[in-house]
């Protein structure tokens, strides 16, 4: 992260770092502190806790209320199938077949699991605690994190984050953000869709940006061709009027050329950011 750096700053980054010797059940991070920078493990192992449940509470603006209107219809669909249900059983002796449907969870969806505390990974030399968090933008770390046995970390707080890495190397935070995705992609190969909606939601936003790009290459194309198309015809007019053919000829051919080049390079670093 750090290898492309220029000496000052690298010397900025050493000052700024604080070592920490951390023992056995130390906790580095706990869920729902306020973010303090990140935390560079350099020795020993940690283990990582999620409590999925807090995580609508500590980020409302990502966890938008359900329609009020719905739930107050599934309420009375609720209430009414009850009442079917206590008629079903006075007229039989057999179970009712009537089957309750889940009730809608406060972020508008239906309700699927419980979500529940769970150890996630561990992690150990050369990982980073609290990437996610600063470089999703969160004000909270979202997880818990605790020393398995004594560990040794380098603590670089928010405000030297701010200073050396958002403000004066935005490659290393492209880097963060690289790494921050190669760990949701790994958590969603092997647990349950719904175990932590918050890391969905976090890579929906990502997917709209991506799209918001391509939206505006696609505009700027359209703008181009349509400017192309008008000195195409600006220029036969020209040429039917006045008679200046070579001067028109060379103007089209070095405009048309320009536009070329300037489409093929849009394209080319558009489609290396989506595939990155």
């Amino acid at each position: 992260m750090f290898q492309n750096w220029v000496p000052r700053y690298k010397k900025m980054m050493a000052f700024s770092l604080k070592k920490k010797v951390l023992k056995f059940e130390d906790t580095i991070v706990k869920q729902g502190a306020a973010v303090d920078g990140i935390y560079f493990i350099i020795r020993g192992q940690v283990k990582i806790r999620v409590d999925p449940s807090q995580h609508a509470q500590q980020y409302s603006n990502l966890y938008p209320l359900g329609d009020i209107a719905e739930l107050e219809k599934e309420k009375a669909r609720q209430l009414l199938r009850k009442e079917m249900n206590l008629v079903s059983q006075r007229t039989s002796d057999r179970r009712s077949m009537y089957v309750r449907r889940a009730v809608p969870s406060s972020d508008g969806g239906i309700k699927k699991a419980n979500l529940k505390p769970f150890e996630l990974c561990l992690a150990g030399a050369i990982d980073v605690i609290g990437d996610l968090e600063v470089a999703m933008g969160l004000t909270s770390y979202s997880q818990t994190v605790v020393c398995t046995e004594e560990s040794t970390i380098y603590h670089l707080d928010q405000r030297n984050y701010d200073r050396l890495i958002e403000k004066r190397n935005p490659a290393a935070l492209e880097l963060l953000r690289d790494i921050v995705h190669t760990k949701l992609t790994l958590h969603f190969s092997r647990l349950p869709e719904e175990s932590i909606p918050l890391y969905r939601i976090l890579v929906g936003l990502e997917e709209v940006v991506v799209v918001v790009v391509v939206v505006v290459v696609v505009v700027v194309v359209v703008v181009v061709v349509v400017v192309v198309v008008v000195v195409v015809v600006v220029a036969v007019v020209v040429v039917v009027i006045r008679k200046e053919v070579v001067v028109v000829v060379v103007v089209v051919v070095v405009v048309v050329v320009v536009v070329v080049v300037v489409v093929v390079v849009v394209v080319v670093v558009v489609m290396t950011i989506v595939v990155a």
